[in-house]
């Protein structure tokens, strides 16, 4: 079978704060290469200075995926504790960068999704860009599952992706709402991989990696080993995450 693979959870930059990992872009192009894979996403680690709310860490995304735009897909990274400068730089990450998403880390940051910023986030995308889906690192005590699914009640419109198959709910809440889906990040066991795509469906369901925490490879082998038709592995391989990052 050959299809286009999309690895849609990845760090670039750093080092992080808090355990001081980094990857360059060389670095990522080059693990793309040793595995096949076609085009990545990629959005800041926790970063040691990484500016208001994220924005020099996000220039930097920016700076770098322009130069490898047929491989890399920019997301921005937010502190939504900054209220009013994080929803600012939301607005800054999508129209002056075209950056194709955001990532919020509820734990790294230690904010509350039921925050009023939080919600001025989501409301902002809601109005203005809709297109442009959040992904969490989720299914920590301070980023709980079912808050998302609030979140995603709220706001129907808006994409919202579980980075990781985490919290133990995380294939109920996913089914509660059409608007939210799933990663394959870092979860190990293949067959709760496999109950989540027997439950959801393929087509909500996305490989990503977490590289350079976990091997691209290894996520790839994951997948290929799951017993699915080989339509279902293309949507787990790149028709999800095309569908959710309209490309």
């Amino acid at each position: 079978m050959v299809t286009t693979l999309i690895d849609a959870h990845n760090h670039l930059g750093g080092p992080d704060k808090g355990d001081s990992k980094s990857q360059s872009t060389s670095e990522i192009l080059a693990r793309m290469d040793g595995t096949g894979i076609d085009k990545a996403v990629v959005f800041p680690f926790n970063d040691k200075d990484p500016g208001i709310s994220f924005s020099r860490s996000n220039n930097r995304v920016y700076n770098e995926v322009a130069g490898h735009s047929d491989r890399l897909i920019g997301f921005g990274r937010l502190d939504p504790n900054q209220g009013e400068q994080a929803v600012v730089e939301a607005r800054r990450c999508v129209e002056e960068l075209g950056l194709s998403g955001i990532k919020l880390h509820p734990h790294a940051q230690k904010f509350e999704i039921d925050s009023v910023t939080m919600y001025r986030i989501a409301g902002w995308l809601a109005s203005a860009r809709p297109d442009i889906p959040i992904i969490f690192d989720n299914g920590k005590l301070a980023s709980p599952n079912q808050l998302i699914g609030d979140l995603a009640e709220a706001f129907p419109d808006v994409t919202f992706i579980l980075a990781h198959m985490r919290g133990g709910d995380f294939i109920e809440v996913t089914a509660a709402h059409d608007n939210i889906f799933i990663q394959t990040t870092g979860m190990p066991k293949k067959e709760v991989v496999q109950q989540c795509v027997d439950e959801l469906g393929a087509d909500r369901v996305m490989m990503g990696s977490d590289s350079p925490y976990h091997s691209m490879d290894d996520e790839v082998k994951k997948v290929e080993a799951l017993q699915l038709s080989d339509g279902e592995k293309r949507m787990v391989f790149s028709g999800t995450a095309k569908k959710v990052l309209k490309i």
